[in-house]
Protein backbone atom coordinates (compact mmCIF):
# COMPACT_ATOMS: atom_id res chain seq x y z
CA UNK A 1 0.00 0.00 0.00
CA UNK A 2 1.18 3.40 -0.86
CA UNK A 3 2.27 5.38 1.94
CA UNK A 4 -0.21 8.13 3.17
CA UNK A 5 3.42 10.74 2.96
CA UNK A 6 3.74 9.38 -0.67
CA UNK A 7 0.39 10.64 -1.16
CA UNK A 8 0.55 14.36 -0.12
CA UNK A 9 1.16 17.06 -2.77
CA UNK A 10 2.58 19.70 -1.20
CA UNK A 11 1.71 23.11 -2.60
CA UNK A 12 4.62 25.11 -4.37
CA UNK A 13 6.85 22.50 -3.37
CA UNK A 14 8.87 22.22 -6.67
CA UNK A 15 9.30 26.35 -6.30
CA UNK A 16 10.66 25.85 -2.69
CA UNK A 17 12.65 23.42 -3.13
CA UNK A 18 14.15 24.91 -6.10
CA UNK A 19 14.40 27.92 -4.26
CA UNK A 20 16.52 26.11 -1.55
CA UNK A 21 18.44 24.47 -3.45
CA UNK A 22 19.52 28.10 -5.17
CA UNK A 23 20.18 29.80 -1.61
CA UNK A 24 22.73 26.56 -0.89
CA UNK A 25 19.87 25.98 2.60
CA UNK A 26 20.93 23.18 4.86
CA UNK A 27 18.92 23.76 8.11
CA UNK A 28 15.41 23.99 7.08
CA UNK A 29 12.26 24.39 9.24
CA UNK A 30 9.35 23.17 8.24
CA UNK A 31 6.50 25.31 9.93
CA UNK A 32 3.60 23.24 8.78
CA UNK A 33 4.46 19.44 8.51
CA UNK A 34 1.71 17.88 7.72
CA UNK A 35 1.71 14.64 5.95
CA UNK A 36 5.58 15.41 5.45
CA UNK A 37 5.19 15.76 1.71
CA UNK A 38 7.29 18.89 1.46
CA UNK A 39 9.76 17.04 4.26
CA UNK A 40 10.23 14.50 2.29
CA UNK A 41 10.95 16.22 -1.24
CA UNK A 42 13.55 18.91 0.59
CA UNK A 43 15.68 15.73 2.58
CA UNK A 44 15.16 13.69 -1.21
CA UNK A 45 16.58 16.57 -3.57
CA UNK A 46 18.67 17.79 -0.91
CA UNK A 47 20.66 15.06 0.24
CA UNK A 48 23.18 17.02 2.83
CA UNK A 49 19.98 19.10 4.45
CA UNK A 50 18.72 19.15 8.19
CA UNK A 51 14.72 19.11 8.37
CA UNK A 52 12.94 20.76 12.38
CA UNK A 53 9.34 19.43 11.64
CA UNK A 54 6.90 21.36 13.26
CA UNK A 55 3.59 20.90 13.79
CA UNK A 56 0.20 21.31 16.19
CA UNK A 57 -1.58 18.12 15.01
CA UNK A 58 -0.66 15.18 17.48
CA UNK A 59 -1.56 13.00 13.78
CA UNK A 60 0.92 14.85 11.71
CA UNK A 61 3.72 14.43 14.50
CA UNK A 62 2.84 10.69 15.00
CA UNK A 63 3.96 10.33 11.18
CA UNK A 64 6.98 12.72 11.64
CA UNK A 65 8.24 10.43 14.85
CA UNK A 66 7.54 7.19 12.22
CA UNK A 67 9.63 9.04 9.30
CA UNK A 68 11.87 10.33 11.40
CA UNK A 69 13.59 6.52 12.36
CA UNK A 70 13.90 6.46 8.38
CA UNK A 71 15.85 9.48 8.13
CA UNK A 72 19.47 9.18 9.64
CA UNK A 73 19.44 12.08 11.99
CA UNK A 74 18.48 14.40 9.52
CA UNK A 75 14.79 14.75 10.27
CA UNK A 76 13.52 16.63 14.01
CA UNK A 77 9.90 16.29 14.91
CA UNK A 78 8.58 19.24 16.88
CA UNK A 79 5.12 19.42 18.71
CA UNK A 80 3.43 22.76 19.30
CA UNK A 81 2.06 25.93 17.57
CA UNK A 82 3.85 28.67 16.09
CA UNK A 83 3.29 31.01 18.89
CA UNK A 84 5.20 28.37 20.70
CA UNK A 85 8.52 28.52 18.68
CA UNK A 86 10.46 30.95 20.56
CA UNK A 87 10.04 28.09 23.60
CA UNK A 88 10.39 24.88 21.80
CA UNK A 89 12.69 25.90 19.06
CA UNK A 90 16.57 27.59 19.37
CA UNK A 91 17.96 26.34 15.87
CA UNK A 92 19.41 28.70 13.73
CA UNK A 93 17.97 28.08 10.75
CA UNK A 94 19.32 28.48 6.52
CA UNK A 95 15.44 28.76 5.89
CA UNK A 96 12.15 28.39 7.03
CA UNK A 97 8.34 27.39 5.40
CA UNK A 98 5.35 27.85 6.50
CA UNK A 99 1.97 26.44 5.12
CA UNK A 100 -0.73 27.58 6.75
CA UNK A 101 -4.27 27.17 6.76
CA UNK A 102 -6.33 23.72 7.40
CA UNK A 103 -4.26 20.57 5.41
CA UNK A 104 -5.94 18.17 3.20
CA UNK A 105 -5.52 15.18 5.84
CA UNK A 106 -7.25 17.53 8.20
CA UNK A 107 -10.41 18.20 5.98
CA UNK A 108 -10.21 15.04 4.70
CA UNK A 109 -10.89 12.84 7.80
CA UNK A 110 -14.49 13.11 8.54
CA UNK A 111 -14.23 12.89 12.59
CA UNK A 112 -12.14 16.20 12.64
CA UNK A 113 -14.98 17.70 11.71
CA UNK A 114 -13.54 20.44 9.58
CA UNK A 115 -15.40 19.90 5.92
CA UNK A 116 -19.22 20.11 5.55
CA UNK A 117 -19.45 17.70 3.33
CA UNK A 118 -18.54 15.03 5.61
CA UNK A 119 -20.73 14.42 8.47
CA UNK A 120 -18.41 14.36 11.83
CA UNK A 121 -18.52 15.70 14.88
CA UNK A 122 -17.84 19.72 15.06
CA UNK A 123 -14.70 19.97 16.24
CA UNK A 124 -12.11 21.48 14.03
CA UNK A 125 -9.31 21.86 16.22
CA UNK A 126 -6.13 21.51 14.64
CA UNK A 127 -3.75 20.46 17.51
CA UNK A 128 -6.99 17.90 18.77
CA UNK A 129 -7.26 19.99 22.25
CA UNK A 130 -8.74 22.83 23.50
CA UNK A 131 -11.85 24.66 22.74
CA UNK A 132 -14.11 23.05 19.68
CA UNK A 133 -16.13 24.78 17.08
CA UNK A 134 -18.90 23.07 19.06
CA UNK A 135 -18.40 24.74 22.30
CA UNK A 136 -18.21 27.95 20.05
CA UNK A 137 -21.40 27.46 18.19
CA UNK A 138 -23.54 26.12 21.21
CA UNK A 139 -22.44 28.94 24.13
CA UNK A 140 -20.89 31.98 22.65
CA UNK A 141 -23.51 34.96 22.27
CA UNK A 142 -24.95 35.88 18.87
CA UNK A 143 -22.83 39.31 18.28
CA UNK A 144 -20.04 37.30 19.30
CA UNK A 145 -20.80 34.48 16.33
CA UNK A 146 -21.72 37.57 14.08
CA UNK A 147 -18.12 38.49 14.78
CA UNK A 148 -16.55 35.68 13.66
CA UNK A 149 -18.74 34.90 10.77
CA UNK A 150 -18.04 38.38 8.99
CA UNK A 151 -14.95 38.92 10.41
CA UNK A 152 -12.92 36.24 9.43
CA UNK A 153 -15.40 34.12 7.38
CA UNK A 154 -16.22 37.55 5.54
CA UNK A 155 -19.91 35.93 5.12
CA UNK A 156 -22.07 38.66 4.34
CA UNK A 157 -25.19 37.25 6.15
CA UNK A 158 -23.58 36.62 9.31
CA UNK A 159 -25.47 38.79 11.50
CA UNK A 160 -28.74 36.64 10.36
CA UNK A 161 -27.07 33.45 10.63
CA UNK A 162 -25.87 33.65 14.31
CA UNK A 163 -29.03 34.79 15.35
CA UNK A 164 -31.02 31.86 13.60
CA UNK A 165 -28.04 29.91 15.33
CA UNK A 166 -28.73 31.17 18.55
CA UNK A 167 -32.39 30.69 18.27
CA UNK A 168 -32.00 27.08 17.35
CA UNK A 169 -29.88 25.89 20.00
CA UNK A 170 -31.93 26.78 22.70
CA UNK A 171 -33.99 23.90 21.31
CA UNK A 172 -31.57 21.58 19.74
CA UNK A 173 -27.87 21.87 20.39
CA UNK A 174 -25.60 21.39 17.26
CA UNK A 175 -23.55 18.50 17.47
CA UNK A 176 -22.52 17.43 13.81
CA UNK A 177 -20.73 19.32 10.60
CA UNK A 178 -23.80 18.52 8.42
CA UNK A 179 -26.72 19.48 10.72
CA UNK A 180 -25.08 22.41 10.94
CA UNK A 181 -24.19 23.41 7.07
CA UNK A 182 -27.77 22.07 5.88
CA UNK A 183 -29.01 24.47 8.77
CA UNK A 184 -26.91 27.21 7.23
CA UNK A 185 -27.44 26.47 3.86
CA UNK A 186 -31.53 26.89 4.26
CA UNK A 187 -31.18 30.23 5.42
CA UNK A 188 -28.88 31.89 3.00
CA UNK A 189 -28.92 31.98 -1.34
CA UNK A 190 -26.65 29.79 -2.89
CA UNK A 191 -23.30 31.51 -3.87
CA UNK A 192 -23.76 32.43 -7.98
CA UNK A 193 -19.77 30.92 -8.07
CA UNK A 194 -21.54 27.39 -7.13
CA UNK A 195 -19.70 27.35 -3.35
CA UNK A 196 -21.77 25.81 -0.55
CA UNK A 197 -23.41 28.51 1.34
CA UNK A 198 -21.96 27.39 4.65
CA UNK A 199 -18.23 27.91 3.08
CA UNK A 200 -17.25 31.02 4.81
CA UNK A 201 -19.34 30.37 8.22
CA UNK A 202 -17.28 27.68 8.13
CA UNK A 203 -13.68 29.48 7.75
CA UNK A 204 -15.20 32.04 10.32
CA UNK A 205 -15.50 29.30 13.02
CA UNK A 206 -12.55 27.12 12.16
CA UNK A 207 -10.14 30.55 12.20
CA UNK A 208 -11.77 31.25 15.87
CA UNK A 209 -11.25 27.54 17.15
CA UNK A 210 -7.44 27.75 15.76
CA UNK A 211 -6.70 31.85 16.50
CA UNK A 212 -5.37 31.29 12.71
CA UNK A 213 -4.69 34.63 11.89
CA UNK A 214 -2.67 35.39 15.55
CA UNK A 215 -0.83 32.48 14.65
CA UNK A 216 0.25 33.53 11.63
CA UNK A 217 1.62 36.66 12.97
CA UNK A 218 3.72 34.34 15.11
CA UNK A 219 5.23 32.46 12.85
CA UNK A 220 6.68 35.27 11.39
CA UNK A 221 7.47 37.06 14.70
CA UNK A 222 9.23 34.01 16.28
CA UNK A 223 11.14 32.37 13.63
CA UNK A 224 12.69 35.38 11.87
CA UNK A 225 14.59 36.06 14.67
CA UNK A 226 16.07 32.12 14.47
CA UNK A 227 17.05 32.67 10.53
CA UNK A 228 20.40 33.27 10.35
CA UNK A 229 21.85 36.66 7.94
CA UNK A 230 21.22 35.80 4.69
CA UNK A 231 18.55 33.54 5.70
CA UNK A 232 14.63 33.14 3.85
CA UNK A 233 11.75 32.90 4.82
CA UNK A 234 8.94 31.54 2.72
CA UNK A 235 4.78 31.91 3.55
CA UNK A 236 2.20 30.50 1.64
CA UNK A 237 -0.88 31.60 2.45
CA UNK A 238 -4.30 30.27 0.85
CA UNK A 239 -7.57 33.05 1.18
CA UNK A 240 -7.68 37.11 1.47
CA UNK A 241 -7.17 37.28 5.19
CA UNK A 242 -4.21 34.57 5.40
CA UNK A 243 -2.74 37.19 2.70
CA UNK A 244 -3.06 40.19 4.37
CA UNK A 245 -2.05 39.11 7.72
CA UNK A 246 1.24 37.72 6.64
CA UNK A 247 2.10 40.89 4.03
CA UNK A 248 1.27 43.34 7.42
CA UNK A 249 3.61 40.81 9.17
CA UNK A 250 6.59 40.63 7.30
CA UNK A 251 6.13 44.64 6.88
CA UNK A 252 6.53 45.04 10.13
CA UNK A 253 10.19 44.43 9.99
CA UNK A 254 11.00 46.13 6.35
CA UNK A 255 10.04 49.35 8.49
CA UNK A 256 12.25 51.58 9.53
CA UNK A 257 10.10 53.26 12.56
CA UNK A 258 9.46 53.19 16.22
CA UNK A 259 6.55 51.94 18.65
CA UNK A 260 4.98 50.25 15.85
CA UNK A 261 2.14 47.72 17.60
CA UNK A 262 3.08 44.01 16.63
CA UNK A 263 -0.47 42.79 15.69
CA UNK A 264 -3.78 43.65 16.00
CA UNK A 265 -4.58 40.36 16.93
CA UNK A 266 -2.92 40.43 20.14
CA UNK A 267 -3.27 42.80 23.25
CA UNK A 268 -1.08 46.10 22.59
CA UNK A 269 2.68 45.54 22.72
CA UNK A 270 4.97 47.78 21.23
CA UNK A 271 8.43 47.36 19.88
CA UNK A 272 11.18 49.49 19.19
CA UNK A 273 13.39 50.00 16.52
CA UNK A 274 16.36 49.43 19.11
CA UNK A 275 14.58 46.02 19.83
CA UNK A 276 15.28 44.68 16.01
CA UNK A 277 18.71 44.16 14.80
CA UNK A 278 17.29 43.03 11.47
CA UNK A 279 14.99 44.15 8.38
CA UNK A 280 13.94 41.86 5.66
CA UNK A 281 13.29 42.64 1.57
CA UNK A 282 11.80 40.92 -1.41
CA UNK A 283 8.71 39.68 0.41
CA UNK A 284 6.27 41.81 -1.77
CA UNK A 285 5.97 40.11 -4.96
CA UNK A 286 4.01 36.76 -4.85
CA UNK A 287 4.61 33.36 -6.11
CA UNK A 288 1.19 31.20 -7.11
CA UNK A 289 0.94 28.09 -8.53
CA UNK A 290 1.08 27.26 -12.33
CA UNK A 291 -1.72 26.20 -13.90
CA UNK A 292 -0.43 22.69 -14.70
CA UNK A 293 -0.06 22.68 -10.58
CA UNK A 294 -3.57 23.66 -10.31
CA UNK A 295 -4.91 21.09 -12.65
CA UNK A 296 -3.00 18.21 -10.45
CA UNK A 297 -4.19 19.81 -6.74
CA UNK A 298 -7.21 21.88 -7.06
CA UNK A 299 -6.42 22.86 -3.35
CA UNK A 300 -3.70 24.78 -4.72
CA UNK A 301 -5.42 27.62 -6.84
CA UNK A 302 -6.08 30.44 -4.41
CA UNK A 303 -2.10 29.80 -3.40
CA UNK A 304 0.36 32.34 -3.25
CA UNK A 305 3.75 32.69 -1.35
CA UNK A 306 5.81 35.40 -0.01
CA UNK A 307 9.31 35.01 0.14
CA UNK A 308 11.79 37.15 2.13
CA UNK A 309 15.18 37.47 3.18
CA UNK A 310 16.73 38.40 6.25
CA UNK A 311 19.36 41.29 6.85
CA UNK A 312 21.53 42.17 9.55
CA UNK A 313 21.59 45.87 10.05
CA UNK A 314 25.02 47.41 10.13
CA UNK A 315 25.98 49.41 13.37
Amino acid sequence: MTNIIDQHIPVLADRIVNQLKNDGSQIILDGTFGMGGLTKKILTEIPTSTVTALDRDPDAIAHAQSMEKRCAGRLKPVHGCFSQISKLIDTVFDAAIFDCGVSSPQLDKSERGFSFQRNGPLDMRMSQSGLSAQEIINTWSADDLTHIFKQWGEERFSKKIANSIFARRKKKLFTETMDLANFIASLVPQPKNGTHPATRTFQGLRMAVNNELCEIEQAVHQTLPLLKDGGVLMVVTFHSLEHRCAKQALEFYAKEQENIIVSRYLPPQEVKQSDRNFYITGFKKCVKPSEIEIKQNIRARSAQMRICYKHKKQR
